[in-house]
């Protein structure tokens, strides 16, 4: 054969394995996978819409999820987290392909901040996590080279796990302002008896598979978890009644036929001002995370029954309006000698109006900041030593309308 021939063959060769290659390419197109999560009491209006029957899609922001091809879908085309819009990067998929799409229940947010969503089956020390599957097959013929694929996650039933995620989700997206430290882990642990807490040790919220239906609820205790980032000791613990005289309209013997107890405690109840101010803290979380900002109507849904007076109770779920000044501790519980009490309606209130609205509202962060950190005494709880902090911190007008809304909350005690 002559090097001519030779020569022939080689550019006849290379012009195949040119044709071959970009053939190959053609075939493949760049896809990026959108997951959501199916949850209908996300955001669906004020009330608790587990009642309601709207169905909505929450963009999976933030979550571990990976794509999966192959026989018996064992080969990993992409692991990681998805991104602000609940996206994976774009990836070259081809068609007539299926894939499987697994989303977890964790959700991680920039500096490996980490929320789990923990089955009754796993310990609260545990890391691991549910995965869920979606399965997408790509068509043979795609209209555009780009493509966004939503993938609905959730598209049975819904179950305890889905709606935590999907509260969880909410509020670690709404909260990144909070000084989150790196590495930080929230684990939602879901238990089947047992009141509803969240245990600072373990860094666990412990919520009954059935208070998952209440949005409010889930967000109000991710609330205390949110009060104790950094130390600062805006959470719960045991919830010191103040014996109120009024124990009708000031106590919680309307939700629970035994009585208050140490430990039991409710929107109306009368409290020494830290315990008030920390569960106020947790209502204005979970009002602040299914409500917007600078609306001038907004809902906070109580999921214990409310009594307004002695003739009329409020049965659960109990909508009220966090910026009505009900003043409820001077109008209804306060007599001479109960200072430093506080009502937790009114610190919701306080809490809700200073930062919803007006030129000199705070944020979420600025009002936690004005708080003690551990160590503090109770005294350091007081409405004057709140006073002072407020005033090192903030600016004239911005603690002018602090004092003021204060005094016309009801909570200057």
């Amino acid at each position: 054969m002559s090097d001519r021939t030779i020569q022939r063959l080689v550019r006849l060769g290379f012009v195949f394995s040119l044709l071959f290659a970009v053939s190959a390419e053609a075939a493949m197109h760049k896809i990026k996978f959108c997951l959501h999560v199916r949850a209908s009491f996300d955001d669906s209006g004020w009330g608790e819409d587990i009642y309601t029957s709207r169905t909505a899609y929450y963009d999976a922001r933030y979550t571990r999820a990976r794509v999966m091809w192959g026989s018996g879908y064992t080969s990993t085309l992409w692991i990681g987290y998805l991104d602000s819009s609940g996206c994976t990067p774009y990836l070259d998929i081809g068609p007539n392909v299926s894939y499987k799409i697994s989303y977890g229940t964790k959700v991680q947010r920039t500096g490996g901040r980490n929320y789990y969503v923990l089955s009754t089956s796993k310990p609260c020390t545990s890391t691991s996590y549910t995965w869920y599957n979606a399965y997408y097959t790509a068509p043979s013929e795609y209209p555009e080279p780009l493509l966004y694929v939503p993938i609905n996650i959730y598209q049975g039933s819904e179950t305890a796990k889905t709606r935590s995620t999907a509260v969880g989700i909410r509020v670690m997206r709404k909260y990144s302002t909070l000084g989150f430290p790196s590495n930080y882990k929230l684990k939602f642990k879901l238990i089947e008896e047992g009141g509803n807490r969240y245990d600072r040790s373990e860094k666990c919220i412990y919520m009954r598979e059935s208070s998952t239906d209440e949005k409010f609820a889930c967000a109000h205790e991710v609330g205390h978890a949110l009060g104790d980032v950094e130390n600062y000791h805006l959470i719960a613990g045991s919830t010191s009644l103040y014996n109120p005289v009024n124990g009708e309209l000031c106590s919680c013997k309307h939700a629970d036929g035994d009585g208050p107890g140490v430990n039991e405690h409710c929107l109306q109840s009368q409290e020494e001002i830290h315990k008030a101010q920390v569960e106020g803290w947790a209502h204005f979380i979970s009002t602040a995370t299914f409500n917007y900002r600078g609306q001038s109507v907004n809902k906070f849904v109580y999921y214990q029954p409310i009594k307004y007076s002695s003739t009329y109770t409020k049965q659960d779920p109990a909508p009220v309006d966090p910026a009505d000044r009900r003043r409820w501790n001077e109008t209804k519980c306060w007599v001479s000698g109960t200072n430093h009490t506080g009502v937790e309606w009114d610190w919701l209130t306080f809490f809700y109006r200073i930062w919803n609205s007006g030129t000199y509202r705070l944020d979420v962060d600025e009002i936690r900041d004005i708080w003690p950190r551990d160590g503090a005494s109770d005294s350091d709880y007081y409405w004057t030593a709140i006073l002072n902090s407020a005033q090192s911190k903030l600016s004239p007008s911005e603690f002018n309308n602090f004092y003021t809304e204060g005094d016309l909350c009801g909570v200057n005690h």
